[in-house]
């Protein structure tokens, strides 16, 4: 199952710079995985099982291709919904979205896959009333809701998820988003309602 959603993650992300895009060549870690021969956007790609790493072959013209605001804007299904409803600024929230707590979040990464530098992302967040630490703290406020909903994850570990040095910097921040501490709004989520 989660080389199956890693997969995907990787063909929405080159979909984005070219919709319609199917891969060729994938590798997955699983000797069994003939699953991917029945997944619609998989089948037709020749599957290495066994290998080290699950992965997908993307040809080198996507890869140069930048993903500036143009790119961005492209999209099928619900992120042509997305694109215009949301702008820049949610379009790129949307590709940063599956990376929050896996990897560490900075503004070099998010011009990176905007094939902006970080002073133009900044300046076309400015440009629609966001800034990069806002993006940041909507993104992180709502995969803690999440953990917070979905898990009893400790408070200190979705706080290293992410990215947070200390368990008392999370607190702060979380406090500085909703007025109340990470423990105060996991009981009122939690709390029954009349």
């Amino acid at each position: 199952m989660v080389e199956q959603y890693t997969l995907m993650l990787f063909v929405s992300v080159v979909r984005r710079a070219e919709p319609g895009w199917r891969p060729e060549k994938v590798w997955v870690r699983s000797a069994g995985a003939g699953w991917t021969a029945e997944h619609g956007l998989l089948a037709d790609a020749e599957s290495i099982r066994g290998g080290p790493a699950t992965g997908i072959h993307v040809p080198r013209e996507l890869l140069i291709q930048p993903m500036g605001r143009r790119v961005l804007a492209g999209g099928v299904g619900d992120d042509e919904v997305l694109a215009d409803s949301e702008g820049f600024t949610g379009r790129l929230k949307h590709a940063l979205g599956p990376l929050v707590g896996r990897v560490p979040l900075d503004i070099g990464l998010a011009a990176e896959i905007a094939g902006a530098s970080p002073r133009t992302v900044r300046l076309w967040l400015h440009e629609e009333g966001s800034s990069w630490r806002r993006l940041l703290d909507e993104m992180r406020f709502e995969y803690s809701r999440s953990r917070m909903i979905r898990t009893d994850a400790k408070m200190a570990d979705i706080a290293l998820e992410l990215g947070y040095t200390d368990a008392s910097h999370f607190t702060r921040a979380f406090r500085r988003w909703t007025a109340m501490t990470p423990s105060e709004f996991r009981s009122r989520l939690r709390a029954p309602r009349d």
